[in-house]
Order: structure tokens, then sequence, then C-alpha cells
């Protein structure tokens, strides 16, 4: 078996192109305040209307209350 050569599969040479990591960044953060806008401008209509996928989501799934 051949070793790979170097700057092409092995560890050593090689340049990565990671994201950098931002911590502290939330990336829902406003996304509830947002919501509540769109609720009180009667902005939050289904796009796909009053329509049901399949039997579980009419029998089965449960809205939970947001928090306040």
């Amino acid at each position: 078996m051949k070793e790979p050569k170097e700057g092409r599969n092995s560890s050593e040479g090689t340049e990565t192109k990671e994201k950098p990591q931002r911590p502290g960044l939330h990336p829902r953060a406003g996304w509830e305040k947002a919501f509540r806008r769109m609720a009180a401008a009667g902005d939050d209509a289904l796009l796909d209307g009053d329509r049901s996928l399949s039997s579980w989501d009419e029998e089965e799934w449960e809205w939970a209350p947001l928090a306040d």
C-alpha cells in the first residue's frame, strides 16, 4: 500500500477551511419576539393552508404554549 503524498491526503501540509466559531451567538436569538409581533399583526397564517400531512398530525401532535 502506498503512503499518501504529503500535502494531499496526509494531515501534514494541508489547509482546512473551517468556519470560525463564535461563542455566545444564538442563531435563533429574537425569533420568539418576532413571532409574537407577527401573530399580533395577523401575519402568522400557515402557508400550506389548514391541511394535515398525516393522521399522526391530527391524532398525536400537541402544541406547547409559548413561555412568557
